[in-house]
């Protein structure tokens, strides 16, 4: 179950105090964009959207020698990076390093065990034992994007499975449904409801509904810190602070 774009513009009307969309102060397009940048925050701030992608190491355009890429795109609903894998007859999980520490060594080429990333950039680096090389990612619309890059360098076209946690996507028809978990989505009419009062510089008003939003997002955070929890540590209960207890912090059953 989700709630819908429209569903959540005619609740932040409500929250808005305004009753007449024909008589109004906002235009649905306006309140859109506050609640599409409710569901982005909201989601940068929880993290409750996680996913997957994967490439093959491909050859460098151009080249005469078997010589493969360093650097890759990475999605552009890209929010952060959790695990990086790759396949070499086996699964195995890469390491996180810097880029000075790759490009200290660009000459290296074999099978990688680290990678980087790079938050926005317009170039992408290429590297061989002579030199180091930018070149641009796109020459039609000059977007930037974020880029992962693979130490040493791949020697073959492997398989590389990125999981990351997405930002929210861009909200555009009614039907769209958001997809913070669905107790949590007032949130994001409370944080679009932020922003129309901030705009009209009624700041109180405005706090107050930031205070609410900021409410949402630390219920989904212990919601999903406690998923994780319930998950690896199965046989953990965590107490109420009210629960009378005869140890200190916690209690710890045994499964059998």
């Amino acid at each position: 179950m989700s709630m819908q774009l429209g569903y959540l513009r005619r609740h932040l009307r409500e929250q808005l105090k305004e009753t007449n969309p024909d008589d109004s102060l906002w235009t649905d397009l306006t309140l859109n964009d506050f609640l599409n940048e409710g569901a982005k925050v909201f989601a940068s701030r929880t993290q409750p959207i996680d996913t997957l992608f994967q490439f093959q190491c491909s050859l460098v355009p151009g080249t005469t020698t078997n010589e493969f890429r360093r650097e890759y795109k990475l999605p552009a609903d890209m929010d952060e990076i959790f695990s990086v894998f790759l396949y070499n007859g086996e699964q195995y999980e890469l390491r996180k390093c810097d880029m000075a520490y790759a490009l200290r060594n660009s000459n290296f080429v074999g099978i990688p065990d680290r990678f980087y990333v790079r938050a926005l950039t317009r170039k992408r680096i290429e590297s061989n034992s002579q030199a180091i090389t930018p070149s641009e990612l796109d020459t039609s619309n000059k977007k930037a994007r974020r880029m992962i890059g693979l130490h040493p360098k791949p020697s073959t076209n492997y398989v590389v499975t990125v999981c990351y946690y997405a930002s929210h996507f861009w909200m555009r028809n009614d039907a769209d449904s958001c997809i913070i978990p669905f107790e949590f989505c007032r949130g994001v009419i409370d944080y679009a409801a932020y922003l129309a009062h901030s705009s009209d510089e009624m700041y109180a008003t405005a706090n107050l509904y930031l205070e609410k939003f900021n409410s949402a997002v630390e219920g989904c955070r212990a919601k999903m810190i406690n998923q994780g929890q319930e998950t690896r540590f199965p046989t953990v209960r965590l107490r109420d602070d009210d629960e009378e207890r005869n140890d200190d912090y916690y209690e710890v059953g045994f499964a059998y």
